[in-house]
């Protein structure tokens, strides 16, 4: 049984890192080069006691979102926040 699974991965992981590749807006072809990180922005969502520091009662707990930047073999490039 696990020798199938196994082999459906296999099978199937190239076909999903295929689909997952962004388009070039102008061309529509997949890119993948590498996205270069232009900016990045951090966001603390841990909650806060009433006075404005963070409660210790509870987890930290944060996510950041990326600025980033391909660019095509057309020389199109084109920037999209991504979150992490």
């Amino acid at each position: 049984m696990e020798l199938i699974y196994i082999l459906l991965f296999l099978i199937l992981s190239p076909f999903i890192y295929y689909w997952l590749k962004p388009r070039c807006p102008s061309c529509n072809k997949k890119v993948f080069k590498t996205p270069e990180v232009l900016d990045r922005k951090y966001t603390d969502t841990t909650p806060l006691k009433k006075y404005g520091i963070h409660d210790r009662i509870y987890n930290t707990s944060c996510y950041s979102i990326d600025l980033k930047k391909w660019t095509c073999k057309c020389g199109h490039s084109w920037q999209r926040w991504v979150r992490n």
